[in-house]
């Protein structure tokens, strides 16, 4: 699983030798490197990230009062001189608190507790009969399940996709497929799950919705054509 990160790092001589480190991980995806609060908020304004590294003493703001500004449960690695910082970031429940002289083989134990986290994160969860809450670009969005067209795969995460917007949330296929009613919602390739209410028609390697042509595999087609039938 590849995890998507913010460094905030206020000294550059610090904030070379962390990316450094990182750089060591290929699941690890360092898609920003901050140098103040205020450039982090900005940046999590647009983006989203599975956890920050982070240095509390930024130029700006106290790193543990930006840490209390944020609106959504990104975990936190805090990197510290401080050995009270460490008791801190427990009673903040953040994910780990690592001396600055940390070693690849520590940041490892930190990483291995942020991938297990996010295995058993749920991503989407069933609100009531007709709706689903997802987690997208550090938000809550409530979704109606049937103005769903189709679910597309996209690495580790997944695209809904509606008439009026795309969602992207961390999931795999076959557990956000779980979440919808069965008798609804079907694969038609290994990259595409489609709403059975929304097909115009098929043909012999697609299906139509909404004026897209949608790839059915030939390993899903006979499958797809007795549930499409029965489900009219």
């Amino acid at each position: 699983m590849e995890l998507n990160a913010l460094l905030v790092v206020a000294s550059p001589m610090e904030r070379l030798k962390v990316a450094q480190i990182f750089s060591h991980f290929p699941s690890v995806n360092l898609q920003k490197e901050c140098t103040s609060a205020v450039e982090a908020c900005e940046y999590l304004k647009y983006n989203k990230v599975d956890f920050i590294a982070l240095q509390p003493d930024l130029p700006d703001n106290d790193g543990f009062e930006f840490i209390s500004q944020l609106n959504s449960q990104i975990d936190i690695l805090l990197m510290s001189k401080n050995p009270s910082d460490a008791l801190r970031a427990y009673e903040l429940g953040l994910l780990d608190c690592l001396p600055l002289d940390f070693s690849a083989k520590r940041l490892q134990i930190s990483l291995d507790r942020i991938a297990k986290k996010n295995r058993q994160k749920p991503n989407s969860l069933v609100t009531d009969g007709n709706s689903l809450v997802v987690r997208c670009n550090l938000k809550n969005e409530k979704v109606t399940i049937d103005t769903i067209l189709w679910i597309e795969a996209m690495g580790d995460y997944v695209r809904i996709v509606t008439h009026k917007k795309k969602l992207v949330i961390l999931s795999s296929m076959k557990e956000f497929l779980r979440r919808l009613p069965s008798k609804q919602f079907i694969r038609t390739h290994k990259s595409f799950i489609v709403n059975l209410d929304k097909v115009q028609y098929f043909k012999s390697t697609s299906v139509e919705i909404d004026g897209q042509s949608i790839p059915l595999s030939r390993s899903r087609k006979k499958e797809f054509e007795k549930t499409f039938l029965l489900h009219q």
